[in-house]
């Protein structure tokens, strides 16, 4: 019988399906390229149970098989880890208070419960969430033994997971703690310049290149301090990361210029040139960490979470960090915690080192020249066919 494990994301956000058959990846997919809705849905505390099911149905699919067939799956969230780790500091029933927390957790077990009455044979392991980044990452990676960081906004309790696969096996070596976190960091200045909190951050980072260093830049000093052993430490009080308004950043920054295209660029090139400043130093403290009383040191780093995707940031962290390689995982988002949960459950069943090829990132659906055909008829709209495709 084969061993057929799910993979699914759906706590947040980026809602995704990945399916293992016998160790072989066979498909990934995100739910927003089936729904057409971006990020497939909101991240609140009460919408984990809607699944990814067009997602899900295709990598089934895929695989010529049906959901009868499906023996293990992974959900990327673990609802009691959170739990307690959580209380204190949102807005009322939202993420952070008591009532808002408890409808987190019940919403995913919620999901837990509809995936196993949906999929009967299957068994079901919650993976923690910045596991399931790790493993996405480090099984994925090109390199047999590498560091691995997590950076994103939040898991279940911290915003960065660091730590080391040696050999296939997993070990974490530090947290930092939420609200420390560089995601809730971009997520908030992208709404003080006036962009959507998940769809900015991308945005923000090519506003950047248009800022200058200057009084802006500096105010970040003001709130984000570096520590010892790699960690940093994000005052809650200017930011206000799970509270609505910007009182903290304005008595920081100044008041909110909305028309005033340099100052943002300004303000978006400090919140890039920190984030740079605390990668490194997260980075310069894990590799101590990794290395240390080794002899032979471990030089590659694989990266995984949302911050991963600041591609500026991983150049400078290539040119100046203290790597021979780095990889990044290409759905370093929340959706790369489906495949990430399937590999964990695989790994932690055959209790040894688990590799996949992954030489591509193409794992999602195709769209045929026939659909393509049909939607460009549907829409009215000129066909042509080029002689010459770029490749």
């Amino acid at each position: 019988m084969a061993d057929v494990i799910l993979g699914i994301n759906s706590a947040y956000h980026e809602s995704a399906a990945s399916l293992l058959v016998d160790g072989m990846l066979v498909a990934s997919a995100e739910e927003e390229r089936f729904s057409r809705i971006k990020h497939a849905k909101v991240a609140a505390v009460d919408n984990a149970q809607e699944l990814p099911w067009n997602a899900i149905m295709f990598c089934l699919d895929a695989a010529g098989l049906n959901v009868n067939d499906v023996t293990r799956l992974g959900y990327s969230f673990d609802p009691d880890r959170r739990w307690e780790a959580q209380l204190g500091g949102g807005v009322e029933g939202d993420f952070g208070t008591v009532e808002g927390e408890r409808a987190f957790r019940r919403s995913v077990r919620a999901a837990a419960g509809a995936l196993k009455e949906s999929l009967p044979f299957a068994s079901l392991t919650f993976v923690p969430h910045h596991e399931a980044h790790a493993f996405s990452a480090s099984t994925c990676s090109p390199f047999d033994s590498s560091a691995i960081l997590v950076l994103d906004g939040i898991g279940e309790d911290s915003s960065v997971w660091a730590g080391v696969d040696e050999n296939g096996v997993l070990r974490r070596l530090f947290t930092i703690a939420d609200p420390n976190s560089l995601g809730f960091l971009w997520e908030k200045i992208s709404e003080f310049l006036g962009f959507c909190r998940y769809d900015g951050p991308g945005k923000v980072m090519a506003l950047a290149a248009y800022g200058k260093p200057g009084v802006e830049a500096e105010a970040f000093n003001a709130f984000i301090r570096c520590q010892a052993g790699g960690l940093f430490e994000i005052d809650d009080n200017v930011l206000e990361c799970r509270r609505q308004g910007f009182a903290g950043l304005e008595r920081v920054f100044g008041a909110r210029q909305r028309g005033n295209c340099a100052w943002k660029a300004n303000v978006a090139y400090g919140l890039q040139s920190i984030t740079e400043k605390v990668i490194l130093h997260v980075s310069d403290g894990l590799f101590a960490a990794v290395n240390k009383d080794r002899k032979i040191p471990i030089l590659d780093l694989s990266l995984a979470g949302g911050v991963a995707l600041n591609c500026v940031a991983n150049g400078v962290l290539m040119r100046k960090g203290p790597w021979r390689r780095l990889w990044v995982q290409p759905a370093a988002h929340d959706a790369g915690t489906a495949l990430g949960s399937a590999l964990a459950v695989h790994r932690w069943r055959t209790g040894g080192s688990c590799r996949i090829s992954f030489n591509n990132a193409f794992s999602g659906a195709e769209i045929s020249d026939r659909d393509a055909e049909a939607a460009l008829r549907k829409c009215g709209l000129p066909i042509n066919r080029p002689r010459q495709m770029a490749r």
